[in-house]
């Protein structure tokens, strides 16, 4: 619901998303947000099991874990061949000092 008041503006032919679809409660309503995207172009992956990133049904203490591993290792790639070292900083320190400026435009 948050995604479909304001943030969707940002849908269009240059929007890739991934919907997680797994849990049973949100499942239909999160593959609907996922097919309205697509209707509107955006690119949309779908976790889930029959997504398009396919799930096995995993004991739901454990499902989130199982969800978020796969997102984690492609952007991880994606950043590497980018040139993009994970968990390097480019604009902000590891501790914020001021509240204005980014070291990119010192």
């Amino acid at each position: 619901g948050t995604f479909r008041h304001g943030p969707v503006e940002v849908a269009g032919p240059d929007f890739r998303g991934i919907v997680f679809a797994t849990q049973p409660e949100t499942s239909e309503i999160d593959l609907a947000l996922a097919a309205d995207l697509e209707k509107m172009g955006a690119q949309i992956g779908t976790i889930a099991p029959g997504g398009s990133w396919p799930v096995p049904a995993i004991p739901r203490p454990f499902s989130p874990v199982a969800e978020i591993i796969p997102v984690q290792f492609a952007a991880m790639r994606t950043a590497q061949w980018r040139g993009i070292r994970p968990g390097d900083f480019r604009y902000v320190t590891q501790v914020t000092t001021t509240e204005s400026g980014f070291k990119a435009y010192r």
